[in-house]
């Protein structure tokens, strides 16, 4: 039985424009909700100031850090960033008497769950390649290591390489409501300041994430092409990316703005008609070698699940797990561009599909992929293992 002290250590550089880091700060602010102290171990590229740090975290975020306790370490440079991470939990471990490790950083689970062997709640969303393949695999030995995955083509593959006895829970990612968040005057207005509105389109259609190789965002500009009545945004990707794509950009109905603060982000995401999730047959995080298309659970498919707008999907075998084909989705070959064009304008033309799928989306998302409902279900595991 758990008390209420959790040292959760995480990859993530916070803050920043990453999904990772979201995902972290949202599951230790839902833990914080059931009486827990969290402390909370990431890196940072700011000068730190702990309180400035909080105020930066709240805006970009939309999400008060207050309830928890900030370790964020800064290092003159990147490299080997993730040891030092993991050198300073095993510390803090050892100093204070945490109830127990929660680690998304594998050199953290590797140090405490298998040199100290220590228990370790060890969060995975991959499988890995090389020297990190090896200290994946060694760190899967250990007893004390309780594994925890995103997705059931994940425990699967983890299962059939790594660990043929082992329990391993599967927690698929999560986002928040947020629907309710803001007036139609504030969407209203958010959208006139946003999109060039003096020109005619019958809807908008967009995308909110990442534009890494992989994302379907070649896809969307041909999508664009094929339907000149309808407005096209892509949000994400650097400002020299979205600047030249904007200056250079031939196809007139589509726009691209760079990163957004998370709260514009989810705003982006309810000024859409429809929603855009083109993953491809191999998807990148932006690391070379890393390729995630059998085992992502993405935020994006969460908070647009949540946004209660109509999602077309790829009908990759990891989103099947969770969206069903005319149930809650529309899914699509994602190299048949036809069939997209085909199914857009089938949710466009059909008011009932379109109410009926993403309504069912809502409802799913609220009976299972809460932040909420993902930190009781920690704690659950914890409590049961």
């Amino acid at each position: 039985m758990i008390n209420n002290r959790i040292l959760y250590v995480s990859s993530s550089i916070i803050p920043s424009y990453n999904a990772n880091s979201i995902h972290v700060l949202y599951q230790c602010h839902a833990l914080s909700k059931l009486s827990l102290i969290i402390d909370l171990v990431a890196s940072t590229q700011n000068n730190i100031d702990i309180t400035n740090e909080a105020n930066l975290i709240d805006d970009r975020y939309g999400i008060s850090v207050k309830s928890i306790n900030l370790r964020l370490l800064k290092v003159p440079f990147n490299r080997g960033i993730n040891f030092f991470i993991a050198l300073y939990a095993s510390i803090l471990k050892m100093k204070f008497k945490y109830d127990f490790v929660y680690s998304r950083n594998l050199y953290a689970s590797f140090c405490i769950g298998f040199l100290l062997r220590l228990r370790v709640y060890y969060e995975i969303h991959e499988i890995e390649k090389g020297v990190r393949g090896l200290i994946q695999k060694i760190t899967f030995k250990s007893k004390k290591i309780t594994p925890i995955v995103i997705s059931k083509s994940l425990h699967d593959d983890i299962l059939k390489k790594f660990i043929s006895r082992k329990k391993v829970y599967i927690l698929p990612d999560a986002a928040t409501s947020f629907i309710n968040r803001f007036s139609s005057r504030d969407l209203n207005d958010f959208k006139n300041k946003m999109l060039p509105l003096n020109k005619n389109y019958d809807s908008i259609v967009g995308y909110i994430g990442s534009i890494y190789e992989g994302r379907g965002i070649e896809l969307i500009e041909q999508l664009a092409i094929l339907n000149n009545n309808l407005m096209f945004f892509i949000v994400g990707g650097d400002k020299k990316f979205t600047d030249s794509k904007n200056k250079n950009n031939n196809i007139k109905n589509i726009f691209y703005f760079s990163h957004l603060n998370y709260v514009e982000a989810r705003k982006m995401m309810l000024i859409a008609d429809i929603l855009l999730m083109p993953y491809q047959t191999k998807v990148s995080i932006g690391v070379d070698g890393h390729d995630t298309s059998s085992w992502m659970s993405p935020l994006k498919l969460f908070e647009y699940m949540a946004s209660k707008k109509p999602i077309i999907s790829s009908n990759l075998h990891v989103i099947c797990e969770i969206l069903s084909h005319n149930k809650n989705s529309l899914l699509c070959n994602p190299k048949d561009i036809n069939q997209w064009s085909l199914c857009l304008n089938q949710i466009l033309k059909d008011d009932m599909l379109r109410e009926r799928i993403s309504i069912s989306a809502l409802k799913l998302f609220n009976k299972k992929y809460t932040w909420d409902s993902r930190a009781k279900k920690i704690f659950n595991i914890i409590n049961n293992d």
